[in-house]
């Protein structure tokens, strides 16, 4: 049995997303909307019902990320929750909000997640260290399970590949 002791520590709220968006259905337009926007450095588009055309523009990889995530808008946050089990102190670890995953939380427990983040699984966390956990949760969504993508146009090669291929379909 899991008994719940210490505190709860949550992530760094991620600021309000600024919501700078245009309809982008061509590289062309995405790049135009970007430059408009002051050649962000992200751009992010939700896959979802409502139009995957739609592109946000972020300078801030935090707003990005919760552009992306959607985390405002679900009210969620990232937990750490220290438990005593068998006499021992370990910590599991939440999504707390709406999400559209049931398989969020044991994303956590994949190897390397955390060294990724430059955090360890079995240490008490502080909200900073949650909030790179955060980021490092997305970058793993975005590859995994793409219900969202972003461009990040501080490493152009990828931006370029990408914006290649876009515009070879259109073709």
């Amino acid at each position: 049995m899991n008994l719940l002791i210490g505190n709860v520590i949550s992530d760094v709220p991620p600021p309000m997303p600024s919501k700078k968006s245009a309809l982008c259905r061509t590289p062309d337009e995405l790049l135009k909307h970007r430059a408009n926007y002051g050649n962000a450095t992200y751009a992010v588009t939700i896959f979802d019902e409502t139009s995957d055309e739609t592109w946000y523009f972020s300078n801030d990889l935090q707003e990005a990320v919760a552009i992306g995530l959607r985390w405002h808008d679900r009210n969620c946050a990232l937990q750490q929750y220290p438990l005593e089990q068998d006499g021992q102190i370990v910590y599991e670890y939440r999504v707390r909000g709406t999400c559209d995953s049931c398989y969020i939380d044991e994303m956590f427990y994949i190897g390397g997640f955390f060294r990724s983040a430059g955090a360890d699984i079995n240490e008490v966390a502080t909200p900073e260290i949650m909030a790179r956990v955060r980021i490092e949760l997305f970058k793993f969504l975005s590859v995994n399970f793409p219900s969202f993508f972003m461009l990040d146009f501080s490493q152009p090669d990828r931006g370029s590949t990408y914006l290649q291929d876009w515009a070879d379909e259109l073709e």
